[in-house]
């Protein structure tokens, strides 16, 4: 809401403000919300590996290390004349 605020207005100095401001308190917000859900991972990693359940341990722990890839699209670039 900030940012269309700034944009009609021509981003006066108060407009910019307002919108830095709230920029600051959503990234606060997103990194407390990642570090929960990481410290909840952990917590649910260390109940597995107390309950000596190897398998979903090991599953987990690799689903956490692998980062996401985007499926790929390949195009064929023959082309019949």
């Amino acid at each position: 809401m900030a940012y269309k605020k700034m944009q009609q207005n021509y981003g006066t100095r108060k407009l910019v403000e307002e919108y830095k401001e709230e920029r600051r308190a959503e990234k606060s917000d997103h990194k407390r919300k990642k570090k929960e859900w990481i410290n909840a991972e952990l917590d649910k990693l260390e109940l597995l590996k107390s309950q000596n359940d190897f398998r979903r341990f090991y599953k987990d722990i690799n689903t956490d290390r692998k980062q996401f890839k985007p499926e790929q699209c390949y195009v064929d670039m023959r082309t019949d004349l």
